[in-house]
């Protein structure tokens, strides 16, 4: 991520936010609407996704375009960061970034 921060780093403090949480916290995320613990650990799985299959593609040869058109988690309509097909490709490319495979 442009600010030093990365994917994994970011799931970290997903997980932390959740450990902290209980069923009636009400969430109010840096980007996108009020949530709940549910749908902090439902964006905190759909990351766990992306950094899977995007390791995942990388290993069978997958472009970041071929990596994106197989993850079937819209982030980006949930979370607020955008447009998901430019949410999911700028996800992919961090993940592989932080991973010292250059693009």
């Amino acid at each position: 991520m442009s600010n030093g921060g990365s994917i994994l780093g970011f799931i970290n403090t997903l997980d932390d936010i959740i450990s902290i949480c209980d069923e009636n916290t009400v969430v109010i995320p840096g980007h996108g609407g009020l949530n709940n613990v549910q749908g902090v650990i439902a964006f905190r799985d759909g990351l766990n996704h992306y950094y899977e299959m995007t390791l995942e593609g990388y290993k069978k040869g997958l472009s970041v375009e071929e990596i994106s058109e197989s993850i079937d988690i819209p982030l980006g309509e949930t979370s607020g960061f955008g447009d998901p097909i430019t949410v999911k490709a700028n996800f992919i490319r961090s993940i592989l970034l932080e991973n010292n495979i250059l693009l």
